[in-house]
């Protein structure tokens, strides 16, 4: 898998990645004041991090993680309708989620707004 960044395609799971988050991949140079980067920049983070999140902790929603911040050590994941949903790497709080009840971001330009402006860290 040459580019990490769009690891979801190389799957059998039926999505495309919303038109923002491929737009902002092109020029990610905002992101790099926070605490957050993007795992498909890291070799193989992307695939550990979606079998983790699906398949050892049981997500009932399939959950597609772009985004990890070191501060917090919180995935940031989008679902099939590109809605954002973060989930804890240090603790398994997915597995009996509540996802009607759950709080997201309705997009993916919702979730880097409130990450630059350090609402989400």
């Amino acid at each position: 898998m040459k580019n990490e960044l769009f690891g979801a395609e190389y799957l059998d799971i039926n999505f495309n990645y919303p038109v923002e988050y491929i737009e902002f991949v092109k020029n990610p140079q905002t992101i790099t004041k926070t605490s957050w980067w993007l795992i498909g920049e890291t070799k193989g983070f992307f695939k550990t991090s979606f079998e983790v999140t699906n398949y050892e902790q049981k997500s009932t929603k399939l959950l597609i993680p772009f985004a990890k911040s070191d501060q917090s050590n919180i995935l940031a994941c989008f679902d099939l309708e590109h809605r954002v949903w973060l989930t804890s790497c240090e603790r398994n709080d997915i597995t009996n989620a509540d996802w009607e009840t759950r709080f997201y971001y309705k997009d993916f330009n919702s979730w880097l707004e409130d990450v630059l402006n350090g609402e989400v860290f």
